[in-house]
């Protein structure tokens, strides 16, 4: 072959197409790398709490034995204590999450573009690689008889990265009032965005929230999924783990 020609048909290739073509694969393969790694830790996740599901069941089937009062109570801590523990492993696989509350929903809507306008407003952009997942859950729900008032389910967006799911909650935090002007055409609406909980840790917060403002606590929140609460901004801070925890501390559920 000619090496003249070979010289001459090197000097005609855009060399910086072909770094760039190689970066974008690059970042493709650690991408794809990292959801990998993302798909085993809850895969190993789910493994866990079945153990410790089948430990719960089998627990239970010795309380409902003719146990001595003794070992059934127990039993009964044992048991409870195995529930919180899946609460706690169930709510560590959602702290790359948030929820979208509020948001319209409308046949035909793509809920990964919402999202990302979303964020975008909240100012924090989001990037089609940063979300591994965006969807409505929960069952569809009516205000009234009429379909045309039908309540948006809540979005649950789950990001590549925690760091990208805490600087959308602390911009949510700041930005209190985000609406969907300038996202969804119509009446603008409110969206609330938070942490997702799991379904134990949402009705705790929610009836800690409620006994705290009938009593006049001022602060209640959560973080990274535990919940927190203290009377004044001067006051210890106290966390919730349990109902028992409520009643504890408010003296009432």
């Amino acid at each position: 072959m000619d090496l003249n020609r070979l010289r001459d048909d090197a000097a005609k290739i855009d060399w910086s197409v072909v770094f760039s073509t190689s970066a974008v694969d690059e970042k493709m393969t650690s991408f794809r790398l990292e959801l990998g790694r993302l798909n085993e830790n809850m895969s190993e996740f789910n493994k866990r709490v079945d153990m410790v599901e089948e430990r719960v069941s089998s627990l239970e089937n010795k309380l409902s034995d003719n146990c001595t009062q003794h070992g059934s109570s127990q039993v009964q801590d044992i048991i409870t204590e195995l529930k919180t523990e899946i609460n706690d492993r169930e709510q560590s696989s959602l702290l790359n999450d948030v929820q979208i509350a509020g948001l319209p929903e409308y046949n035909g809507e793509n809920v990964v573009h919402l999202s990302q306008a979303i964020s975008s407003k909240l100012g924090v952009p989001l990037d089609a690689r940063d979300i591994v997942s965006a969807e409505r859950v929960g069952p569809r729900r009516l205000l009234s008889s009429s379909e045309e008032r039908r309540r948006p389910r809540p979005v649950i967006m789950r990001l590549a990265r925690r760091s990208l799911r805490d600087d959308i909650i602390k911009a949510a935090r700041v930005r209190r009032g985000t609406d969907t002007s300038g996202v969804i055409d119509g009446n603008p609406s409110r969206v609330h965005i938070n942490e997702h909980l799991t379904r134990h840790n949402r009705t705790l917060f929610y009836k800690a929230k409620e006994e705290g403002k009938r009593l006049g606590w001022r602060y209640i929140w959560t973080r990274d999924g535990r919940i927190y609460m203290r009377r004044e901004a001067n006051t210890t801070v106290q966390r919730i783990h349990t109902e028992k925890d409520i009643c504890k501390f408010f003296g009432t559920i």
